[in-house]
């Protein structure tokens, strides 16, 4: 079984930003905001948070409640667009229940888009067009589909994606219709389509709901959802016990899709300050 080293990734394209980002007189800027109490969403801002700061961009953090209001984050948000030293602005996903995901990702100025989800560049994507950015965590996503089984194999593939929201689901869905790949994706498990896939793509964040004795031999496995059991340890969607006996590749929990989609998403923001 083939195991994906994101760290080694994540590396070598924060090297080359920092070396880039050094010879700017302008620093990018970098806004997140985050919206609750999801352990895994915080964990992974300060990991961002970290790098930023590791490779010259100036990372600034909105922070906001369960009980905030929609309306108020939407506000700070086109502040944000009409502000000249933030080239970045993003929304730790996933929110809590009683916000509108879409509707807030939405005031985001598609060119300060830098985790790809406005409509915008979703429509853009749709048309065949080249969008402002491409989603980090997408871009994540799609190399390690390339090293588990090449973006050139896919058609004829059966694929899966077990994913927490909509949103994704058809961000997955449109990536897979561009390469005649048979492609569903699924917001609850459902054991006969997850035997069936020979790519399975987890993004839900709910530990070790995918095991083993549910997966055929020979499946890749994308495994990008983290979240912490009941003994706070970071874990993924992927139950390992016993996978290396079935599946041909995965990315583990840690070191896996996390890195990657930390890099590419800096990388946006890079390019954010030069349009």
């Amino acid at each position: 079984m083939k195991i994906l080293n994101g760290k080694e990734g994540k590396e070598l394209i924060l090297s080359e930003l920092k070396g880039k980002i050094s010879q700017k007189s302008v620093k990018p800027g970098l806004a997140i905001f985050l919206i609750g109490e999801d352990k895994a969403s915080h964990t992974y801002v300060g990991l961002k948070e970290k790098a930023a700061k590791e490779v010259g961009i100036n990372f600034n953090l909105f922070k906001f409640n369960n009980d905030s209001f929609e309306e108020e984050i939407i506000e700070k948000i086109k502040e944000l667009n009409l502000d000249k030293s933030i080239h970045g602005i993003i929304v730790q996903l996933p929110l809590p229940s009683n916000f509108n995901s879409k509707r807030i990702i939405q005031s985001i100025d598609p060119k300060k888009d830098v985790d790809g989800f406005n409509e915008v560049n979703l429509n853009l994507i749709k048309e065949g067009k080249e969008p402002f950015f491409y989603s980090p965590f997408m871009k994540a996503i799609v190399l390690a589909i390339d090293k588990g089984i090449g973006l050139n194999n896919l058609e004829g593939k059966k694929i899966v994606s077990l994913v927490n929201s909509d949103l994704f689901g058809e961000t997955l869905n449109q990536f897979f219709l561009e390469r005649d790949a048979n492609h569903e994706y699924l917001k609850e498990i459902d054991l006969d389509k997850i035997k069936e896939a020979d790519l399975l793509v987890l993004t839900k964040g709910k530990a070790g709901i995918v095991n083993a004795g549910m997966v055929k031999k020979g499946v890749v496995i994308i495994n990008g959802g983290v979240c912490y059991n009941d003994n706070q340890k970071a874990c993924g969607d992927l139950d390992m016990e016993g996978i290396e006996e079935k599946a041909s590749f995965i990315t583990p929990t840690i070191g896996g899709i996390g890195p990657l989609t930390v890099a590419y998403l800096l990388d946006n923001t890079y390019r954010a300050s030069n349009l």
